[in-house]
């Protein structure tokens, strides 16, 4: 073997270690010491050229930095991973930076990108017999179902996302399908099935110790409090979701977090308070690109307007919320806005 192939292979018997450091320290739900190890595994091999090696790297770090809401260097890393997937014709990589590039577009409310996408990326895992990324697939059209109010295909779609990586064995993948289990259930007023989705999944979380999926289950839990009118609950489990996405510095687990304090704040009548946890909610959501949030968050601020007195305000906001909520396909949440502005007239 030439001294130059040997070096190659000891770089890239390094920086597998350290992507597995990486994805180790990813699982744990911390996303700076993820990052940290894939930069160095990157390091030390993107100057030998493109490999699939290198394709996933910049995956596994764009998906550590969407974690946190930073969705434009995410979107920076899903492209360049799929340039190099392109170039090496290697489908698998493809397949998985598709999926991710339509979770960027899903995000900022592109919906029919998000879904033309995904539906590429499912093309591509079928061909592949990837059967784990192909159930990811699916929990995330599943969650484009919800949002459009087909809660009847959102939860088929969550059904055989679960049963396919359960029969993997993959409990990290299991949980982000538990916690929209969750949600879907709490949206139509199933409280036990929600509580019960939630369990399962906070018992994995806790397992492998993912921190970030501690924290998302506890934010949903403390919206399903609200939906009951425990608001000293819903407290508590706000306290620690801040707390957690803190140490993460997670912008997106922050601004849902603001958000549902302004609700909190809001019903109790601290309509001051909650005005200012909501426009930090919403300044959060703008910075992370999550549309959705910034949607909610417009609809919480003009029910604060409205508590104020300010009715042409609250008028004019609640307007905004729900056009963006119309022009990312959430026409549920739309509609219900409608009907709160005609009775508001």
């Amino acid at each position: 073997m030439k001294s130059g192939d040997a070096s190659r292979g000891a770089r890239t018997d390094r920086a597998r270690l350290l992507a597995a450091e990486g994805r180790a320290a990813d699982g744990r739900g911390d996303a700076a010491e993820a990052i940290a190890r894939f930069d160095e595994a990157i390091l030390r091999i993107e100057d030998d050229g493109p490999t699939v090696l290198l394709a996933e790297l910049l995956r596994w770090k764009g998906t550590s930095h969407r974690d946190r809401g930073e969705t434009f260097r995410a979107e920076q890393l899903y492209e360049r991973s799929l340039e190099i997937a392109v170039a090496l014709n290697a489908s698998g990589p493809r397949a998985h930076a598709l999926n991710c590039l339509a979770t960027i577009a899903h995000r900022r409310g592109d919906l029919a990108r998000a879904s033309g996408l995904y539906t590429e990326a499912a093309r591509g895992a079928q061909q592949t017999g990837d059967h784990v990324l192909f159930s990811f697939i699916s929990q995330n059209r599943g969650v484009l179902a919800s949002m459009r109010g087909d809660n009847e295909a959102a939860l088929t779609y969550y059904t055989e996302s679960l049963a396919g990586l359960e029969a993997d064995g993959n409990a990290a993948g299991s949980l982000p399908v538990l916690n929209n289990v969750g949600m879907l259930h709490a949206a139509q007023g199933r409280h036990a099935a929600a509580e019960e989705a939630y369990d399962r999944g906070a018992a994995i979380a806790d397992r492998l110790g993912d921190r970030r999926y501690i924290g998302l289950i506890k934010l949903n839990r403390a919206q399903l409090k609200v939906n009951l009118g425990d608001l000293a609950a819903a407290d508590g489990l706000l306290a620690d979701v801040l707390t957690i996405a803190g140490e993460r510095e997670d912008r997106s687990l922050s601004g849902e977090a603001f958000r549902l304090r302004g609700l909190v704040e809001l019903r109790r009548g601290q309509v001051d308070a909650a005005n200012a946890s909501l426009q930090r909610a919403r300044q959060l959501a703008e910075g992370s690109d999550d549309a959705l949030l910034v949607a909610e968050a417009l609809r919480e601020l003009g029910e604060v307007a409205h508590a104020m007195g300010e009715a042409d305000r609250a008028m004019s906001v609640l307007k905004q919320s729900r056009e963006s909520f119309h022009n990312l396909g959430a026409q549920p949440a739309a509609d219900h806005l409608a009907a709160r502005l005609s009775l508001m007239r």
